[in-house]
């Protein structure tokens, strides 16, 4: 009644602003025309039952325009489509907590059946969920135990896909070039940081430049888990010693990000873990952060990993 009010501008008052019988009259005439007006608008869905969310339903409108043209008024339009949504079983709240891919699902029977608890529901998958994910909730009661109060359950089951939960990024591609050029930065000072506080006056590093990435992210997030990703950003300089201890050699050092989060279009990243390696330079007691071979760096980063995370290189590394 509100809206078709307001699309005619017509409101209560209107019909109440009265002052002689002869408008009193004249009011309480308009006001019945106007809603046997409304009450002309019949709905006929075509489907009424047995109904899942994201189904469509296509709703026939019909009305009587001989009426409604007292006051006015001209309905048009034969159909609507409406699409469903946010359906549950009966009393049964069901939401989605966490990160992915280490989210979860919280559900709660809130409904007035007695016989009815939420010890009776179970879920196929608890956690280790990611947006997109489908879990099941079923209703685990026998048929013989709610006719014992009189009823049948009609739906023993129903589907849920995960959604809403912020991730941790799976794959290099996930970061944006923005993102990239902040670690890159990050890293950069990170290593001349270290070189300054660490390396003796005797050793230096020139040419230092990015040689690629490795990215590791967990295959199995279920139970508890302390890194979900990992991020070497890679860099290589020539490291030499000016007393000639060691012949001038290449050293790679890979820093490490942990457990980059993607929230919306934000990217950020829990810490930092500073320069990954501990390497011998030479034939020498002389040592540094990294690695002076990066075969070894590929075996302790990716290969040592494998069974629990998937792993992709690139840029050159």
């Amino acid at each position: 009644y509100e809206a078709i009010m307001k699309a005619t501008g017509k409101s209560y008052s209107d019909y109440m602003d009265i002052d002689s019988l002869w408008d009193l009259g004249g009011a309480v005439s308009e006001g019945i025309s106007f809603y046997t007006a409304i009450e002309t608008i019949e709905l006929t869905p075509d489907v009424t039952e047995n109904l899942s969310n994201g189904d469509v339903i296509t709703v026939g409108i019909t009305y009587n325009n001989e009426i409604a043209k007292e006051v006015d008024i001209e309905f048009v339009g034969e159909t609507a489509t409406v699409t469903v949504e946010g359906l549950t079983p009966d009393g049964l709240t069901v939401n989605f907590s966490g990160i992915a891919p280490s989210g979860w699902i919280e559900y709660e029977y809130t409904g007035s059946d007695d016989y009815v608890d939420s010890y009776y529901f179970t879920v196929d998958q608890y956690d280790g969920l990611r947006n997109g994910d489908v879990v099941t909730i079923t209703y685990d009661v026998s048929d013989e135990s709610t006719l014992y109060y009189g009823y049948v359950a009609t739906t023993k089951s129903k589907t849920y896909e995960v959604a809403g939960l912020q991730e941790y990024a799976d794959a290099y591609a996930d970061l944006n070039e923005t993102f990239i050029g902040t670690l890159k930065s990050e890293s950069e000072d990170t290593i001349y940081a270290y070189i300054a506080n660490s390396y003796g006056s005797n050793i230096s590093m020139t040419n230092l430049e990015y040689c690629g990435y490795i990215m590791n992210s967990i295959k199995d997030a279920s139970g508890w888990v302390d890194s979900y990703n990992d991020l070497y950003m890679i860099y290589r300089g020539d490291v030499s010693h000016s007393k000639g201890e060691f012949s001038t050699t290449k050293v790679y050092y890979p820093v490490r990000f942990k457990n980059i989060l993607i929230d919306g279009e934000n990217l950020t990243y829990e810490y930092k873990d500073g320069i990954m390696g501990y390497s011998s330079i030479g034939n020498t007691w002389n040592y540094t952060d990294g690695y002076v071979n990066p075969l070894v760096a590929y075996g302790e980063l990716v290969e040592s990993k494998l069974e629990s995370y998937t792993s992709e290189s690139g840029d050159g590394f």
